[in-house]
């Protein structure tokens, strides 16, 4: 493999040999340098408009493409001594900053990476390179002040792609010396319109990706910066003049910022849940912010638990009752008479309710809150009413069901005996004798969850079949979640021929993952930057290289540092390989975006968060 870049290789590799020398020194500065001509280019980003296949827009899949990783947990995988900060949020994840024992060291982040990035970004003056190469500065979140100057530089660029590709740097960074930036950018003050080259004011959508990346790096900063941020966060949200995207990405940004006793926060959000002038699509945004900002004061909590309760009933808008219930999870009470109150409404929303959103919502809803209570005889009801729902006349709400009993299996350990059996029973049979795919997908990413090693011969059978990707693409990632390690061989075989199925090339990427394949490496770099003559498609080199950032390690970047030098691959290869190596060294243990998941109501959330046609929505940068 790669011998066309032998050559390049043995550099890299002494250089990470040697890096642990290194360590001891004081950090190199970069000189200061005339930077290259500015980018031109009006256009959008390109490469991220390709076609990602998660289902229908309220299907499961969706969800669990943006949440998967609180179950997977890849990352940890890949950096064995990886610390992990266990929060009162569903998973459990905070973004913690530590050196991980198989991600890069700092002295190859100066060294090594660094340098390799500004070069890529130097002579490349493609779009898609420098989008990547400034999310990858960020990620690496060194020589903060030099970066800083980088990315302000390219607020201004004619493509907005771009452009905000530098905001979401600069909250990448996690350092205060970002804020001044991103609060002017969100005011649009006299600073924010310079910043931008527009006096006639900083476009909607870059305010927007200004509150969001604040939400990004806000847990970093220092006390009075944080407070600061929830000031001019609170103000956006609430201006009369702020149109609804920028106020829905402040609430959400809202959402991210560390809860504490003394701040108001909480109170506003609440004034905000019952306005009944607000745009509803801004009101869905509320819930979670609320539920969120309650995390840890007990006061706090019951009142959003009763507030959110009461959502649910009334003439409230169709996607506030959803985000309601999306938010329910995140305040759980210990209270058996509360928690009662609770699951008895969100059990009879799962079986009759307003919107489909709704029933698929409580079902999830009620699967995560058993998983966080002690009575068990509450836990096995709640087990039981989603196995009936497993027989629901419409198998996309059977699905939600069944996704529900994998996340209860997966993270509620009093769960046991014959209620746990029962639940398993009617995952095989859905996964043996469903009709739909929808619903055999998440039986068996269920199945997987739960560690039910009887699923195995079925899953091995669905990957021979051959047909249905999507189910397929579910059922590897079910072996590798099983430990599998006889699907190997077979996982392999559908690695190779998935070039032109990037869903079902990342999921096998996963399922391969999970099992510790000592091959897939190789097999995805090949497929980054294969033999010569051979033109990867760009389906190909963008499955390949989301697959190596999500199981790659400080070995894989003397690899990645060679295919961004390398001149016979196009521009959209470099600049894949440049976004992969910007994972590797992220200078966060989990990722980011699990900070801006938990309860959020994804349906209803503006195109700058998500955005599954273009992919240039924030969460899309996943």
């Amino acid at each position: 493999m790669f011998q066309k870049l032998f050559p390049a290789i043995p550099i890299a590799l002494a250089t990470v040999l040697t890096a642990s020398s290194l360590r001891a020194q004081e950090p190199v500065v970069p000189p200061s340098l005339p930077g290259p001509a500015p980018i031109t280019d009006p256009r959008p980003l390109s490469f991220r408009q390709i076609e990602w296949d998660f289902g229908a827009e309220t299907s499961w899949q969706r969800w669990w493409a943006l949440e998967r990783e609180r179950f997977l947990d890849l990352r940890r995988l890949a950096r064995r001594g990886a610390g992990r900060t266990d929060g009162e949020l569903i998973g459990g994840v905070w973004a913690s900053r530590v050196e991980d024992t198989d991600a890069p060291t700092r002295a190859q982040k100066e060294y090594l990476i660094h340098p390799g990035i500004e070069r890529l970004r130097d002579k490349v003056r493609d779009l898609d390179v420098q989008s990547e190469g400034l999310i990858a500065l960020g990620r690496l979140s060194m020589f903060e002040e030099l970066s800083v100057e980088t990315m302000r530089d390219y607020l201004r660029a004619p493509s907005q792609d771009l452009a905000h590709s530098a905001v979401l740097g600069l909250g990448l960074l996690g350092d205060e010396l970002a804020w001044s930036s991103l609060r002017s950018l969100m005011v649009d003050d006299a600073n924010g319109r310079w910043l931008v080259a527009n006096q006639a004011g900083v476009p909607t959508t870059t305010r927007a990706w200004a509150a969001l990346a604040t939400g990004i790096g806000v847990s970093q900063w220092g006390e009075r910066a944080q407070e600061e941020a929830v000031a001019v966060l609170l103000q956006a949200a609430q201006a009369a003049d702020s149109l609804p995207e920028l106020q829905a990405s402040a609430l959400i940004a809202l959402g991210m910022v560390p809860a504490r006793e003394e701040s108001t926060q909480f109170e506003s959000l609440l004034g905000m849940l019952h306005d009944s002038g607000l745009n509803q699509s801004v009101r869905a945004m509320v819930p979670a912010a609320l539920a969120r900002s309650a995390q840890g004061v007990k006061d706090r909590m019951e009142v959003a638990r009763e507030e959110l309760l009461g959502q649910l009933t009334g003439s409230q808008a169709a996607t506030v009752r959803q985000a309601a219930i999306r938010a329910l999870a995140l305040v759980p009470n210990q209270n058996m008479e509360a928690d009662h109150l609770a699951v008895e409404a969100l059990r009879k929303l799962s079986l009759q309710a307003r919107t489909p959103e709704e029933r698929h919502f409580a079902a999830l809803a009620l699967a995560e809150i058993a998983a966080q209570i002690q009575d068990v005889k509450e836990i096995e009801e709640i087990a039981a009413a989603l196995v009936a729902q497993l027989g629901d006349g419409s198998p996309e709400h059977a699905a939600w069901a069944a996704i529900g009993l994998g996340v209860l299996g997966y993270e509620q350990p009093l769960w046991a005996g014959i209620s746990q059996v029962r639940a398993e029973r009617a995952l095989l049979a859905a996964l043996v004798d469903g009709k739909a795919e929808e619903l055999r997908g998440a039986a068996a990413i269920a199945l997987g969850l739960i560690g039910q090693q009887n699923a195995a011969p079925t899953l091995m059978q669905i990957l021979q079949d051959g047909d249905h990707p999507s189910l397929r693409g579910h059922a590897a990632v079910a072996l590798g979640l099983l430990g599998a390690q006889d699907a190997e061989e077979v996982l392999l075989k559908q690695l190779a021929s998935s070039a032109h199925r990037p869903t079902l090339l990342e999921q096998t990427t996963i399922g391969l993952a999970l099992l510790g394949s000592d091959e897939l490496h190789s097999r995805l770099l090949d497929m980054l930057a294969p033999e010569e003559g051979v033109l990867p498609t760009l389906a190909e080199v963008t499955a390949a290289s989301r697959g190596i950032a999500l199981i790659g390690d400080a070995r894989t970047a003397p690899f990645l540092l060679t295919a961004m030098d390398n001149e016979s691959l196009t521009h959209k290869s470099r600049a894949l390989a440049a976004r992969a190596l910007g994972y590797l060294a992220d200078s966060d243990s989990t990722p980011w975006q699990l900070r801006m998941m938990p309860g959020l109501h994804h349906l209803a959330v503006p195109s700058s968060v998500l955005d599954w046609e273009s992919g240039n929505g924030v969460l899309d940068r996943r």
